[in-house]
């Protein structure tokens, strides 16, 4: 690989566009810091990140070529994306009058980006509940999901591609690690308050992430201003965010009605998977009352009564209840479907047949 030019730098490693001789491609090159380059801990996670990219293989997650070691230096060659971060897409839309230098971060200036269109968030959204599910469907979670790490590749069709699984885990592993290690990675901002305790998570801790980033696109505030990590923390685990829509009259009673299920603190009272998300978005861009927003006003049976699904093979805790944990079934095959949900659901909870939306877009 020849190297050209440094695109960035993140906490783990820096990022360079890079030229594959071989091949005859651009490239991105992901190089960990020399730093932490002899922290096995850390080059574990690094090569980690790599072969969860080759297990994830989706086209709105980055495509991975090759990852290994070269004098010294830990790298991952990866797709080159072109395009822009939503914090970018967010940055680039701070009102005129905001007088804050443009590289200050969009979230700080309350009240002083115009938010994006709902349409726009939505197809965002449903590509990430697609990724998210198929993740979920092996067994994988992020934990930093965040606008820096989704970059829009089309701003007429906003196409999406999700970036850096670097801290991303299995979750047949997850649990282990925490406890061994007792770190909590990934963003105060947009941490779900699971993660802010360093409790076990799956992968309705991303999915609370992602409804922070959606709450930020249609409002143009995060849901809590901190302005610290603890503050952050604190948030997260005891405050309710504002609604949607007392600080952008323009977003629609469902789709506050999503956002706000999505940042329950409560994960049994969130999306119990992204697949139910993506469900609600159908609903709602057909201009049926999505689920989220039965169950606001009050309709019978519409909160989960049962132990979150678990993915493939899985055990999960169940967060903030006292129910016990349990596992999911091998399924035969890959292409079987997900376990079904325990004859303690109410089944007024799904008035409709619950087919499956196609993964891919």
């Amino acid at each position: 690989y020849v190297i050209k030019r440094r695109l960035g730098s993140g906490g783990m490693g820096a990022v360079y566009e890079g030229f594959d001789t071989s091949r005859n491609r651009t490239v991105a090159v992901k190089v960990i810091h020399p730093h932490i380059a002899e922290i096995e801990q850390f080059i574990k996670r690094f090569h980690q990140e790599a072969l969860l990219l080759e297990k994830l293989a989706h086209p709105r997650v980055v495509r991975i070529y090759e990852h290994g070691e070269s004098d010294g230096h830990h790298f991952i060659a990866m797709e080159f994306i072109t395009g822009a971060s939503l914090t970018d897409v967010m940055r680039g839309r701070l009102l005129e009058t905001a007088g804050s230098a443009p590289e200050a971060p969009p979230d700080v200036v309350a009240g002083r980006i115009r938010p994006l269109p709902e349409s726009a968030v939505v197809r965002i959204l449903e590509q990430m509940a697609r990724v998210l599910q198929e993740a979920y469907e092996i067994g994988v979670i992020h934990r930093d999901i965040k606008p820096d790490n989704v970059i829009v590749t089309d701003m007429e069709r906003w196409d999406i591609k999700l970036l850096d699984f670097g801290i991303a885990k299995d979750t047949a592993e997850l649990h282990t690690m925490v406890s061994q290690t007792g770190q909590i990675l990934g963003t105060p901002a947009y941490m779900s308050p699971e993660q802010c305790e360093g409790k076990p998570l799956d992968t309705r801790s991303d999915l609370y992430s992602l409804g922070v980033t959606a709450y930020q696109l249609l409002t143009g505030h995060l849901p809590f201003q901190g302005p610290n990590t603890m503050a952050y923390m604190k948030q997260h685990l005891m405050d309710a965010p504002p609604p949607p829509r007392s600080l952008n009259p323009d977003v629609s009673p469902g789709m506050e009605a999503v956002v706000m299920k999505m940042l329950a603190k409560d994960a049994l009272m969130r999306y119990q998977t992204p697949q139910d998300l993506l469900e609600d978005l159908i609903r709602h861009k057909r201009g049926e009352a999505p689920r989220a927003a039965l169950e606001r006003a009050g309709t019978p049976a519409a909160a989960p009564t049962a132990p979150y699904p678990a993915a493939r093979g899985q055990t999960f805790a169940t967060y903030g209840a006292s129910q016990p944990t349990r596992t999911a079934p091998v399924p035969p095959h890959p292409g079987a479907p997900t376990p079904a949900y325990p004859p303690t659901r109410p089944a007024a909870a799904y008035p409709q047949a619950r087919s499956k939306a196609p993964l891919y877009l």
